[in-house]
């Protein structure tokens, strides 16, 4: 699994932005791309529209997020501050674990 953070410069605002990236071997053969993410969302009654508000996203954006992996590291962060759980626990993927437990 590859994790990659990518910086962004809007240079209309000279604003930085930093986006996080796994890769999407996951997503191409059906699995869940975060089961962690899943599962902590799950334990704290959340839906995917609660947890989009609390990062200001939509819920169809914050879907497509999770499927892609595509947060960007104040949404990351965020995350991990809401479930009260390390980055790398939080977005592990189902390969990750596997070979964790294997």
């Amino acid at each position: 699994m590859t994790k990659i953070f990518y910086k962004y410069i809007d240079k209309t605002s000279n604003k930085i932005y930093y986006t996080y990236k796994v890769d999407k071997t996951n997503k191409k053969r059906g699995k869940i791309m975060f089961p962690n993410l899943d599962a902590e969302q799950a334990r704290n009654k959340l839906t995917n529209e609660m947890t989009a508000k609390n990062l200001n996203l939509s819920r169809v954006s914050y879907e497509s997020k999770k499927k892609t992996g595509k947060f960007n590291i104040h949404e990351a962060k965020r995350l991990c501050k809401i479930f009260k759980c390390s980055f790398d626990y939080l977005f592990m993927t189902e390969d990750e674990i596997n070979k964790d437990v294997g």
